[in-house]
């Protein structure tokens, strides 16, 4: 009845119950805090809720009620970055910026998923940038890039030898004494200090040929097997392809046996690599370890 003739008193007493109740669960809220392969949990003090009224039973009876939903989010103040809160049919829910927003899974490209650990950090520092950006006077920051670090606010932000600054929301970066030969391409140096792998897949004449030559005066190389480092390095680093793996499938070819029957097998062989590989007849990538070498 009270219902019925519209006492907004009873319905307010009840939503201040609801947001009574509702309070004491936000003293529990924690976040699980993920550094250096460690779990922990710190107590954030908020929730993310949605409470939705309803004046009937499902038999339509009059009951007024309420139906609280408790989402798996907590605003963590410490830890100043994105969180990956949820994962639905369509859609990532992330936390950022003191905002939830769905991102779509056609888009998952644009993110990074990046371990949080400590850095000690001293000016003149160098440091090595892992992900694009804009500085906060709206210059660019690439993607490994080698900067020197000049100060380092009370703010969290970070200013740069050559004027720009880092906020304090940007941590996407790590030490620069030390990269990879696959980052090391287009920089130069005097000296080169290689340190070798001793692993197949990461060693190959292409990445043989970006690390000796980024030095102008000379190269220094560190190996615990130098004859593996001899075989890696004289293997072309391309990925086998299909045909490859299948003997005889590439002598099958109409045009591959014209060429063979004209000029012979050499000749098909390697006017069949060049022609799968895209590259001149003749220039040194054309030759592939274990099949025969144009003389």
């Amino acid at each position: 009845m009270a219902l019925a003739g519209n006492e907004h008193g009873i319905v307010g007493a009840h939503d201040q119950a609801v947001t009574t109740a509702l309070n004491p669960l936000e003293t529990f809220a924690a976040g699980r805090v993920r550094k250096e392969r460690q779990s922990s949990y710190r107590t954030t003090g908020n929730l993310v809720a949605a409470v939705f009224r309803h004046d009937t039973s499902r038999a339509l009876d009059p009951h007024l009620h309420s139906h609280c939903i408790l989402f798996n989010a907590t605003k963590d103040s410490v830890e100043n970055c994105g969180k990956l809160l949820h994962v639905t049919e369509r859609h990532l829910v992330i936390e950022a910026e003191g905002r939830i927003r769905p991102l779509p899974l056609k888009q998952v490209n644009r993110i990074s998923i990046c371990p949080s650990k400590p850095l000690a950090l001293s000016p003149g520092e160098r440091l090595h940038l892992k992900s694009n950006g804009r500085a906060e006077d709206g210059r660019k920051l690439a993607k490994g890039e080698l900067v020197t670090l000049k100060e380092i606010f009370a703010d969290g932000r970070i200013m740069l030898a050559d004027g720009r600054a880092l906020s304090a929301n940007y941590r996407r970066f790590t030490h620069g004494y030390a990269v990879t030969s696959y980052a090391a391409q287009g920089k130069t140096v005097s000296h080169v200090l290689f340190s070798d792998s001793a692993s197949r897949p990461t060693t190959s004449a292409k990445q043989w040929y970006v690390t000796i030559s980024r030095g102008r005066k000379g190269i220094a190389i560190f190996t615990s097997d130098p004859e593996q480092l001899r075989a890696n390095i004289t293997r072309s680093g391309e990925r086998p392809l299909a045909m490859e793996l299948r003997p005889g499938v590439r002598k099958r070819s109409w045009i591959y046996k014209l060429i063979a029957k004209r000029f012979g097998e050499r000749a098909a062989k390697i006017f069949d690599r060049a022609r799968r590989h895209h590259i001149a007849v003749g220039s040194p990538e054309s030759s592939v370890p274990g099949e025969d070498r144009c003389s």
